[in-house]
């Protein structure tokens, strides 16, 4: 019996959803004539909740975003890879709660503009992400989804999807292993039974 409420507490505690999301966000200096890009990786932990419907500018180690990388390439001065350390601040902003499961840049918010797209809107109506860089040369943001090299090429952000495709959830791991312990129990037990 106490293996069974062993098993059971292994197979609850393996069931507590994940939140995480892993995001690649490109930006390009195209729209500006120029011919810097950028590609990064953040690990949003918030839930859509946290992110969305609000303004929020948080400083960096933040509980919410995690910059994993972010590397310039084609400026005229300041391509590399940056860290996390190399930022003070990110600015998140979105008037609704944004679907994580698709890409982020187009989406509607319910106030009749797009998450990234500046159609028909101003004044940041369509919400706004960003970086604030403060060492060795980090790309800062100036406008809305708008970052700038160390030698002043801008670059838009083009992008931000999940960087991975869809796993599932501690709780389905968990639901299945304890369906195929069920199952091998029920056929041993049945086993023994006609044998018996």
């Amino acid at each position: 019996m106490k293996i069974k409420l062993l098993a059971f507490g292994a197979a609850l505690a393996l069931s507590a959803a994940a939140n995480a999301a892993v995001f690649t966000v490109t930006w390009s200096g195209a729209p500006f004539n120029n011919g810097a890009s950028a590609i990064g990786h953040f690990d949003f932990s918030a839930t859509p909740a946290d992110l969305g419907g609000a303004q929020n500018q948080n400083s960096f180690p933040s509980a919410n975003v995690q910059l994993l990388d972010l590397t310039i390439s084609g400026a005229t001065t300041g391509n590399g890879s940056f860290a996390q350390t190399d930022f003070a601040s990110y600015y998140f902003a979105s008037f609704s709660q944004l679907d994580y499961s698709q890409e982020l840049i187009g989406q509607a918010m319910g106030n009749g503009c797009s998450f990234g797209k500046a159609d028909f809107c101003s004044f940041g109506q369509f919400g706004d992400f960003n970086l604030f860089g403060q060492f060795n040369g980090a790309p800062t943001g100036t406008s809305y989804f708008t970052l700038s090299t160390a030698g002043g090429d801008r670059m838009i952000v083009t992008s931000m999807a999940s960087a991975v495709p869809s796993v599932p959830e501690p709780a389905s791991w968990a639901m299945l292993i304890a369906g195929f312990g069920l199952t091998g129990a029920a056929m041993r037990r049945r086993r023994i039974t006609v044998a018996a």
